[in-house]
Parts: C-alpha cells; sequence; structure tokens
C-alpha cells in the first residue's frame, strides 16, 4: 500500500502495465504522485 494511501502496488502496477500512462493513473488516483508511482515501481523492481 502506498503510503498514505489506500491504494495497493498492485494497482499501481497493473494500471501502468495496461496503459503505460502515468498521467491517467493520477487522474484517476488523484491523491497519488510520481513520486508515489516511482516508488512503486522500485519497490516491484527490488521484490523481483
Amino acid at each position: 500500500v502506498i503510503k498514505g494511501t489506500r491504494i495497493p502496488v498492485s494497482v499501481i502496477l497493473d494500471q501502468i502495465a495496461e496503459d503505460g500512462s502515468w498521467d491517467r493513473l493520477i487522474e484517476g488516483y488523484p491523491e497519488l504522485t510520481r513520486e508515489d508511482i516511482q516508488a512503486a515501481l522500485k519497490y516491484a523492481v527490488l521484490t523481483a
């Protein structure tokens, strides 16, 4: 879960994998920042 939200990292990764648009992801989850998305991607790499 992204700190300060109820959004699981898996939701972010699924959205990015589906359409690759950070802007659409932020539109759908306005509480997310670009830094949150970067952190989710980094987490995915480190735990893969």
